[in-house]
């Protein structure tokens, strides 16, 4: 707000006649002044207000030195404020759509590729099973079982001995390939020996505890990929 000069005396805050009058003071010889009364100067200014026009003033609301101190904003400036805000808006709009289609891009390659090596990691695992001439060798898919891996690799081994040498065939040759370590449980001496990889899981049986369990018929549901016997 510009500087102005002290309002002069008003009625109750408001600048009008008697406002102007004030200015006026200074012609007007000294007199006698009086609150009370209000006789002398203030007085005679008093009996000039009706020869003065109003002028529009208000402290609260009302046009005065307020709202003529402020800049006047037309209605083009304020739409063309809404048209930019609306531009930026879409703009804005438009780059979290791209960001939100080149996420589930990307997370739907990372699923793919990891389905794509799951797969490998499977066959691969029958594949060294069978070069320590394991038996009965199955490979499952359970996929569309939603179960808690995607494929079962399950095999037998004639003696402990067999069982020891397939175990190591399978963790130390997709360790090499595919840089992975399973968590491992069971032993040979046990008869069962699991190789969990998370989206594959291996099952090395003695004769005896594959008869058992029949892994094969609780999971019957599964789809065969490979089947040696």
């Amino acid at each position: 707000m510009p500087p102005h000069p002290p309002a002069p005396f008003s009625h109750k805050g408001r600048r009008g006649r008697l406002g102007v009058l004030m200015r006026l003071c200074p012609l007007i010889p000294s007199a006698p002044f009086s609150h009370k009364g209000r006789r002398g100067r203030l007085g005679i200014l008093m009996s000039l207000c009706p020869l003065i026009p109003p002028t529009p003033f208000s402290h609260k609301g009302r046009r005065g030195r307020e709202e003529r101190s402020m800049p006047h904003v037309s209605n083009d400036s304020t739409s063309s404020r809404c048209r930019r805000a609306a531009i930026l808006v879409e703009s804005e709009e438009k780059i979290y759509r791209e960001m939100l289609h080149n996420s589930e891009m990307k997370e739907g390659a990372l699923i793919q590729e990891q389905a794509v090596q799951a797969t490998e990691i499977a066959r691969r695992a029958v594949t060294l099973a069978e070069d320590k001439q394991a038996s009965n060798i199955v490979l499952l898919d359970l996929r569309r079982l939603n179960s808690v891996a995607d494929y079962f690799v399950i095999c037998t081994g004639g003696s402990e001995r067999q069982l020891k040498a397939i175990t190591e065939a399978i963790d130390e040759g997709l360790a090499r390939e595919y840089d992975i370590q399973p968590r491992i449980e069971g032993t040979a001496d046990t008869g069962w020996v699991l190789l969990d990889y998370g989206d594959v899981v291996v099952h090395i049986f003695s004769v005896e505890l594959r008869d058992r369990y029949r892994l094969e018929r609780l999971w019957s549901k599964a789809t065969p990929v490979v089947v040696m016997q």
